[in-house]
């Protein structure tokens, strides 16, 4: 009697089966090998086409990560640039703090000459006053001297 093949239950003839029986187990198998051979070949198509659109998607994914691994560079470069004008930016801030100091020390040693300056005016007022005040006084007396002077004797003084 005839066994079957575990996988695909292919018929295996036995050598006492009937030729005629044999021919159509025989048959029957070239058919169960023809089915499995296209469904063999068409799950090898479906896996090709994969693989194919599995290698399109590596490149896409390739050609990505080049232009970010490009991106990268650039952002990179853009970063170092401003990093530098930060510290730049930062010496300056630094060296504009100190003029600024110095300006405040400057401004406040020229308001205390301002009003050292506003009393030795003040006081200068106050003499020129006093000196105007004196001058005034020596004018008076001298106006009086000058009118001593100018008078005519009077009759019976010469």
């Amino acid at each position: 009697m005839a066994t079957n093949t575990p996988n695909l239950k292919l018929v295996k003839p036995e050598i006492t089966d009937k030729i005629d029986v044999s021919i159509a187990n025989f048959a029957q198998n070239a058919d169960k090998i023809d089915r499995e051979a296209k469904r063999l070949q068409d799950r090898d198509q479906a896996l090709q086409s994969s693989l194919d659109n599995t290698k399109e998607d590596m490149t896409v994914v390739q050609n990505g990560l080049v232009a970010v691994n490009q991106q990268l560079k650039t952002n990179k470069t853009a970063i170092d640039q401003i990093h530098e004008n930060t510290r730049a930016n930062s010496n300056n801030v630094t060296r504009n703090t100190t003029d600024i100091g110095a300006i405040n020390e400057r401004t406040t040693s020229m308001q205390g000459s301002i009003h050292n300056l506003t009393q030795i005016s003040q006081e200068n007022k106050s003499t020129i006053t006093f000196i105007s005040s004196e001058i005034e006084g020596i004018k008076k007396r001298l106006t009086a001297l000058e009118g001593q002077q100018e008078m005519p004797p009077s009759e019976g003084e010469e």
